[in-house]
């Protein structure tokens, strides 16, 4: 199986970090501009009951996931990144007509923010390595059927959350 991780830095000042919103209108490849920069990172999340989207520099164009269950690869989400933004598709998730729409956007400064991934061996205790910087945060993105599991360095030994909403 492969994961994909975006870890940051210990340093998220230093970061480019913007976020915004925009209402959704239903169409194909809509564009969202006005960063300021090439996006490595984009979660958008509708004022509705679906699970957020996350996408990744490293994900092929026209692809993004959903970050709680089922955990889907879609193509009618955050189809790709474009010097300025990132465009999105019809899909209720980022840009059904009517809706308010939430998002972030992260660069990849150096020192700051790495994305990158690793083929999974069901092993626990693996350590993935080469990211150049101690890490803040970390994301791992499985490719299908599993919300997006979360690290922060304050977090205790050998633990991880999800996005998930359970027991609530």
């Amino acid at each position: 199986m492969l994961l994909l991780v975006t870890v940051l830095a210990a340093n998220p000042a230093a970061a480019r970090v913007v976020s915004g919103s925009y209402t959704g209108d239903g169409s194909t490849n809509r564009p969202i501009t006005g960063l300021g920069f090439r996006p490595a990172v984009v979660i958008v999340k509708g004022d509705l009951p679906e699970t957020g989207m996350i996408r990744t520099d490293i994900y092929l164009s026209g692809y993004s996931r959903q970050i709680c269950a089922p955990g889907l690869e879609i193509t009618d989400g955050i189809q790709d990144f474009t010097a300025d933004g990132f465009t999105v598709d019809q899909g209720v998730e980022v840009n059904s007509t009517g809706v308010v729409y939430h998002w972030v956007a992260l660069s990849t400064d150096p020192g700051t923010l790495n994305t990158g991934f690793y083929w999974g061996d069901g092993a626990a205790g693996r350590w993935v390595t080469g990211i150049g910087f101690q890490p803040e945060v970390v994301l791992v993105i499985r490719r299908t059927g599993a919300p997006v599991q979360f690290r922060t360095a304050d977090m205790q030994t050998d633990y991880s959350t999800s996005f998930e909403a359970v027991g609530l």
